[in-house]
């Protein structure tokens, strides 16, 4: 048995090999074992999650209605909790882009935070359509 109760980093301990009659180790007869003290990580699903256009161009605006998407964020308990789906502030870049229709891949700024590992989308492109004003 390891006692890891109230670590907050990572614990290092030597064990003995109890090996079986007849086997030997090649290894030596200790082994060494490393516990990972880390926050627990979830996955937090977002359905319906709104994605909204950023750097639309002067003169020009978006045609239809907003895109929403599945969202799943996977970061750590403490954190995944605090968010919502307004607070994923997942965009598309249509810098640069004139009238038309584009396919854009949809980012968040969230994955910046050290505390979240990733934010997945489905699907992880959209299409916007840019028209004149």
């Amino acid at each position: 048995p390891m006692d890891v109760d109230g670590a907050d980093t990572d614990i290092t301990f030597t064990a003995a090999l109890i090996l079986p009659d007849g086997v030997i180790s090649l290894d030596g007869t200790e082994l060494v074992v490393i516990v990972r003290i880390a926050p627990k990580v979830v996955d937090t699903q977002f359905d319906n999650a709104p994605v909204s256009v950023r750097g639309i161009g002067s003169g020009l605006r978006v045609a239809g209605d907003g895109a929403v998407v599945q969202a799943v964020l996977t970061a750590q308990q403490l954190y995944a909790r605090r968010i919502t789906a307004d607070k994923l502030e997942l965009y598309v870049d249509a810098t640069g882009l004139g009238a038309g229709t584009h396919q854009l891949p949809v980012k968040t700024d969230l994955t910046s935070a050290d505390e979240v590992q990733q934010v997945a989308t489905t699907p992880d492109t959209i299409s916007i359509t840019l028209e004149k004003r």
